[in-house]
């Protein structure tokens, strides 16, 4: 694959090198089969192919001219019972997930697995893949933390205190959707898929987080005079770069503190049901500031609440 991830933390000579050598040997090792994965058939092989082809026309869409080529061997196809072997708990029934610091993804394949949710989860993992990685180098212990993919932000110490998981994969599906929109006549003329299994395949995998994205963009575009077109875009674009300044439109369209609810959305610190996905939905309108606050209470946990407020502070 064609892309760099960024290191940061001691970085003299001696450690950037054992850091380098540790992620290519993960990299490298991530190329080998796991035991019991299934074949790919020559349609799923050219599959991969041409979502290659077409992620790369997303980047030049957005002004990017970096080449991501995801080999097939670093797509593994997995029989349902082996995936859940291979994937921590909470993920064992989803249809796929991506590992971007080693280039890697698993594909959870059942029997009644439809070809195009197939493709589709295919699309979205390695969308993942091509996300901008940070990692942070630990030279006293030898090791390398995640930091960032894509939009998503992660504690090294606390794993399971992490950042913009619900932007990130919105942002992922966003994508996702993109590129099978504007390729889908010829993607359906080339593997001939039915219409019968257009039909049976849903439109996003994370709904709920792409709801409260358009409700944030719509809000960013109607107050600050921006044309949303250019706002997708942009949150595109900076999903591959890094980038992130962007966001403060946030803060400055909805108040002090927003961030942290959009930061909220996702993660794993507390659960995330529908009514919480209204709660969510709801900040993000047109609202008095005092039902603002209530609900920013509601929403997040106790140690981001009194971070919250301390913003607003």
């Amino acid at each position: 694959m064609a892309k760099e991830h960024s290191l940061i933390g001691n970085k003299g000579i001696d450690d950037l090198k054992w850091a380098q050598d540790l992620l290519e040997r993960d990299i490298v090792e991530s190329l080998q089969k796991i035991n019991g994965e299934l074949e790919k058939s020559p349609e799923e092989l050219k599959a991969i192919e041409k979502i290659n082809f077409y992620l790369n026309q997303e980047l030049a869409t957005v002004g990017l001219d970096a080449v991501i080529v995801v080999e097939p061997e670093r797509i593994h196809f997995l029989p349902q019972e082996i995936y859940k072997q291979e994937v921590l708990k909470e993920h064992q029934d989803s249809p796929g997930i991506a590992y971007g610091a080693i280039h890697k993804a698993l594909i959870n394949v059942n029997d009644s697995s439809n070809r195009l949710v197939k493709y589709k989860t295919i699309l979205h993992e390695m969308v993942h893949l091509g996300s901008f990685i940070k990692l942070q180098i630990k030279a006293d212990t030898k090791d390398l933390y995640l930091l960032r993919a894509g939009y998503q932000n992660y504690h090294p110490q606390e794993p399971v205190h992490e950042h913009f998981g619900g932007l990130n994969e919105a942002v992922t599906d966003l994508i996702t959707f993109r590129i099978w929109y504007r390729n889908r006549e010829a993607l359906m003329k080339e593997f001939s898929i039915s219409q019968e299994e257009v039909a049976e395949a849903k439109p996003a995998s994370y709904e709920a987080y792409f709801q409260v994205l358009v409700k944030i963009i719509k809000g960013v575009a109607s107050q600050n005079n921006l044309v949303e077109n250019k706002i997708w875009d942009k949150l595109v674009k900076n999903y591959f770069t890094g980038e992130v300044m962007f966001l403060r439109e946030v803060e400055k369209t909805f108040g002090k503190g927003s961030l942290r609810i959009l930061a909220a959305m996702g993660s794993a610190e507390k659960v995330n049901s529908e009514e919480n996905y209204k709660k969510q939905s709801e900040f993000f309108s047109n609202i008095n500031e005092e039902r603002r606050q209530e609900l920013a209470k509601e929403i997040l946990s106790e140690q981001e609440w009194l971070k919250y407020q301390e913003r607003r502070n």
